[in-house]
């Protein structure tokens, strides 16, 4: 019978023994460990885990942007590249391009759809900032209006309209 107790223990020592080292069990069931250190490796991890999930929750600012930022300022000022590309497409007088933003979790009960900003691009500088929505149908709308350049566009006011318009 002591010969089985010593081996139930014995079983449910072994995964503590690979964290702390080795771990000695007498014939009197008593328990010594013989070294007490973690082993490094798992430590590192540890911690890289634990610093690399608070990354996770910075979320890009669009208070740092403005109408007429080129991409790769916008990209500086967002902390990181798009999330999607949502489309681009190539007219007479310049090109559009259209990426998306994870913003955070929308308001509500159960907080699990996240929230997108779309950020229309023409003639790589910022001329739009909106919510999701029928792309192609903004482009053709911005590329109609005559010789529209971003300098000309005026501010816009984040409902997701035309140039502010």
């Amino acid at each position: 019978m002591l010969i089985d107790s010593v081996q139930k223990k014995a079983v449910l020592i072994k995964p503590i023994s690979y964290l702390c080292g080795q771990i000695n069990i007498n014939k009197h069931t008593n328990i010594t460990i013989m070294k007490t250190t973690i082993k490094p490796f798992l430590v590192v991890i540890i911690c890289a885990l634990f610093f690399s999930s608070c990354a996770a929750l910075r979320l890009p600012d669009l208070t740092k942007l403005s109408i007429g930022m080129d991409k790769a300022t916008v990209y500086a000022n967002m902390g990181k590249k798009p999330d999607a590309v949502i489309g681009a497409r190539k007219y007479p007088n310049g090109n559009i391009e259209v990426v998306s933003y994870a913003m955070g979790f929308a308001p509500g009960v159960n907080n699990t759809n996240l929230t997108y900003k779309w950020l229309y691009f023409y003639n790589d500088k910022l001329y739009l900032i909106s919510g999701p929505g029928d792309w192609q149908h903004e482009a053709d709308l911005l590329v109609a209006d005559n010789d529209i350049t971003p300098e000309a566009v005026p501010a816009h006011d984040g409902a997701g309209t035309r140039g502010g318009k």
